[in-house]
């Protein structure tokens, strides 16, 4: 064997160089957030095949929070079926054509700075843009869309409402992008810890009290009646967003969003046409359509198969 100076040593790939750097939590955070993991085990009972598809993912993802490292949940498999898109070797070719309709975009310059990817979770970075993940790249296509068809900017809004935040990755495109209003999230319990041991990770000020939300805070909930108290004491131009997490939610539910967001100005929802008992493009779609004053589009996502959007903004106040 050559004595160690004379070895030729490999040089750092690119993948390697851009990768995010090296993360840990603190150990308050891990405890924070398996704290929550073994207090709030669901103990709804539901004739909704729907919902019950989203326990048994909240159901597995609790176990690994109890039993796995918490700094690497972007790699549990829960997480990447059903939260980010792109994962082991950028196994969704739909990347790559999304990230092209941003560069072509006049805005790719704001759309690449945003895209670095951060190292909170240990995501999975995609191979042919290894600064930043498929998971961005999708969520700043769905905000490109609907610019593109709305002339108008989501983060401009004052307040912004994502039903169903997956871990939270909106909401931290949203801060990459400048929103300095206020962010409100609805979800799981669980998923609501989750989001909360992202965010706070990556510095942004998270609070679980209506009545304490400002601008450039996130407020976290679960309870429909505090999501409630949120939305009636919400000020100046909002926004709502659900990428088919409101498609996946029983119809009693959908309803009683759609009700409670009647009055919003801008609308970006991803939809699946069918889910488990649901016929979406029966239900939601037409309720969403009966909002008064709210000019709507419709488009199917020609790479997603049976997806669609439905982008909404309010034509007079």
């Amino acid at each position: 064997m050559l004595p160690e100076r004379f070895r030729v040593k490999p040089l750092p790939t690119l993948f390697n160089i851009l990768r995010p750097p090296t993360w840990t939590s603190t150990s308050s955070a891990r405890e924070q957030l398996r704290r929550a993991a073994s207090s709030h085990e669901s103990e709804l009972t539901t004739e909704s095949e729907a919902l019950k598809t989203w326990q048994a993912i909240e159901s597995s993802i609790r176990e690994l929070i109890l039993k796995e490292d918490p700094d690497h949940f972007l790699r549990w498999d829960p997480i990447l079926k059903t939260m980010f898109t792109g994962g082991r070797v950028a196994r969704r070719g739909y990347t790559g054509i999304e990230v092209g309709v941003l560069k072509s975009s006049e805005e790719w310059e704001r759309w690449k700075s945003a895209l670095r990817e951060d190292p909170v979770g240990n995501p999975f970075l995609w191979s042919l843009r290894p600064a930043t993940s498929g998971n961005l790249i999708h969520g700043a296509y769905h905000l490109a869309r609907f610019s593109a068809v709305s002339g108008e900017r989501l983060e401009d809004c004052d307040v912004v409402f994502e039903f169903g935040g997956g871990y939270g990755s909106m909401r931290r495109l949203f801060a990459k992008l400048g929103f300095k209003g206020a962010y409100i999230l609805f979800d799981f319990p669980l998923l609501i810890a989750l989001q909360r041991f992202f965010l706070e990770s990556l510095g942004l000020k998270v609070v679980d009290n209506p009545h304490e939300l400002e601008p450039g805070q996130t407020l976290v909930v679960s309870s429909i009646e505090q999501l409630e108290a949120a939305i009636g004491s919400a000020r100046g131009r909002r926004g709502f967003i659900a990428t088919w997490s409101l498609s996946e939610s029983p119809a009693e539910l959908q309803l009683r969003i759609v009700r409670m967001i009647r009055e919003f100005d801008e609308f970006l929802i991803g939809y699946r046409e069918r889910f488990r008992e649901l016929d979406n493009r029966s239900g939601l779609d037409n309720w969403l359509r009966a909002l008064p004053d709210v000019d709507w589009t419709g488009e199917a996502i020609a790479h997603l198969p049976t997806t669609r959007y439905l982008f909404g903004h309010r034509t007079s106040r």
